[in-house]
């Protein structure tokens, strides 16, 4: 299956791995439309792209302007969603976390997941699918991520159930190790850089991964049509050692 002419709707896409994964995809003469609540972000993202790629603004977690997202968008054939907010580098154990700020955690990474599928699903052309991106710690939990691997989990879940219930649309998934992307904001430079660099060298590739590790991917998952309710691993081994 060629990616020649398909459309393809990034949720996340100004930036990081869904930024890649558009790139990736205009590479091979698709359509992109990228999605992201930041209108400065899918201006700058869009000077990366063909003139032919389209940027929408919503909020992935507000019913209202995702419905009226798809509305405008139209028919296409591939849903990815990369979206995620900032992840807390400070994890507190869950005796220690307020309610509000566990519920939090799953509003952008579950709760518009569904969302987007709730609305996208119909407007996805037969023979199209449903890609979304989850982290590996639902595989290997830490001490004091016990949400977090929730979240993962659910997703987990999801991805398999979703194939079954939207059938013959087929929906997967990839299960992200470390990966150099905006998720780590709140480091600086020094310290995003340390960190990348001791995880890598724990890691069986020596390296930690990149957006454009996760983009190959995704166009792997676009293009084989025979792979529904799985989730690829993409962790550099994490989850050997």
């Amino acid at each position: 299956m060629e990616l020649k002419g398909k459309k393809i709707v990034i949720i996340g896409g100004s930036s990081g791995m869904g930024l890649a994964t558009a790139q990736a995809a205009a590479r091979e003469n698709a359509q992109v439309v990228i999605v992201s609540h930041r209108r400065d972000a899918i201006a700058t993202a869009l000077q990366s792209l063909p003139t032919s790629a389209e940027g929408f603004a919503a909020d992935a977690t507000n019913e209202s302007e995702i419905k009226s997202l798809f509305e405008k968008i139209g028919a296409f054939d591939h849903l990815i969603y990369t979206a995620g907010d900032s992840l807390n580098l400070n994890p507190n154990i869950l005796s220690e976390t307020p309610i509000e700020e566990s519920r939090k955690l799953f509003e952008v990474r579950y709760w518009g997941i569904i969302l987007s599928i709730k609305y996208a699903h119909r407007w996805i052309r037969p023979g199209g699918s449903v890609i979304l991106t989850n982290g590996v710690v639902g595989l290997r939990p830490m001490k004091a991520w016990s949400i977090h691997a929730s979240v993962a989990g659910a997703i987990e879940s999801l991805t398999r159930a979703l194939a079954i219930e939207l059938a013959p649309l087929r929906v997967n998934g990839i299960t992200a190790g470390i990966v150099d992307s905006p998720l780590w904001g709140q480091m600086d430079d020094t310290q995003k850089s340390n960190f990348f660099e001791n995880a890598g060298l724990r890691l069986p590739v020596g390296r930690i991964g990149t957006p454009e590790d996760i983009a190959q991917a995704n166009v792997f998952l676009m293009k084989e049509e025979y792979c529904t309710g799985q989730m690829i691993i993409l962790d550099g081994g994490s989850t050997l050692v």
